[in-house]
C-alpha cells in the first residue's frame, strides 16, 4: 500500500503471494485517508497469459474486464494499473476477482500484492492543451531515482497510450499506462521498490510512434 492507504486482508487469508485460477477471489479492507481519485495497481506474473481480472470496491466494478497477457516469466512481476478510481474517505471493501475465457481449471497467474495510491496523472487546462502540438516523452525526474520517479509525456490529441518499463535484457517489468488518454501533458509516478538497481528502458507507444528513454534506479 502507498500514500497512506491501509490494506488489510479479509475473507481469503493473509496478504501475500497467491497462485490463482478462474473463479477465485481475494477481498481486502482498505482505509482511505481522504476522498479523491486513486490508482489500484495489482502486481501479477504469468507465462500462459490468458487470464483476466476485475476489481470491485464496495461491490461496484471499477476496472471492467482486464486481460493479463504473459509477463515473459514467472519471476517478472508486472503492474496492471486501474487508474483514476474515485474513492470516498473511510473504510472500503476491495475485491479482486480472477477469471479466464479459455481455461477454467489451470493456474492462470500469481498475485504478489495490490498497491493503492493517489492518482498522479494530470492533464493541463484546455488552453494549455492547445499548445501541445507534438508527441513527446520527457526525461524522467529525478534520474537516478530511488524508489520513485516522475514520467511526463505530451499528446497532441486524444489517443491510445502504452507506457512500459523494460530491463536491459528486454524483459518487461512494469506497464504504467495502457489506455486511451486525452490530449495534453500527463505525469505518471513510477515506484520501483520491487526492482533491483540498474538501468531500465522506458518506452511509450501511440499511433504516432514509439519513443524510448533510459533511466537509472540506484538503491
Amino acid at each position: 500500500p502507498n500514500e497512506g492507504v491501509d490494506i488489510l486482508p479479509s475473507a481469503n487469508g493473509a496478504f501475500s503471494v497467491y497462485w490463482m485460477v478462474a473463479g477465485e477471489w481475494l477481498e481486502y479492507t482498505i482505509t482511505v485517508p481522504e476522498a479523491g481519485h486513486y490508482d489500484i495497481v495489482p502486481y501479477l506474473t504469468t507465462v500462459p497469459g490468458f487470464g483476466n481480472f476485475r476489481i470491485f470496491v464496495n461491490n461496484v466494478d471499477v476496472s471492467g474486464k482486464r486481460a493479463v497477457p504473459g509477463t515473459g516469466g514467472w519471476e517478472n512481476w508486472t503492474a496492471f494499473p486501474v487508474t483514476n478510481v474515485p474513492l470516498e474517505a473511510g473504510t472500503q471493501i476491495l475485491r479482486f476477482e480472477v477469471d479466464s475465457d479459455s481455461d477454467k481449471l489451470g493456474w492462470l497467474y500469481s498475485l504478489n500484492y495490490i498497491d493503492v495510491r493517489v492518482n498522479t496523472s494530470t492533464s493541463v487546462a484546455d488552453a494549455d492543451d492547445d499548445m501541445v502540438t507534438v508527441f513527446a516523452l520527457e526525461a524522467n525526474y529525478p534520474n537516478p531515482f530511488n524508489p520513485e520517479t516522475h514520467i511526463q509525456f505530451a499528446l497532441p490529441q486524444a489517443m491510445p497510450v502504452r507506457l512500459d518499463v523494460y530491463a536491459m535484457s528486454g524483459e518487461r517489468v512494469a506497464t504504467l499506462v495502457n489506455q486511451a488518454m486525452p490530449s495534453g501533458r500527463h505525469t505518471v509516478v513510477f515506484n520501483a521498490a520491487h526492482l533491483a538497481s540498474g538501468v531500465y528502458l522506458l518506452q511509450i507507444q501511440t499511433p504516432l510512434g514509439r519513443i524510448n528513454r533510459k533511466m537509472t534506479l540506484l538503491k
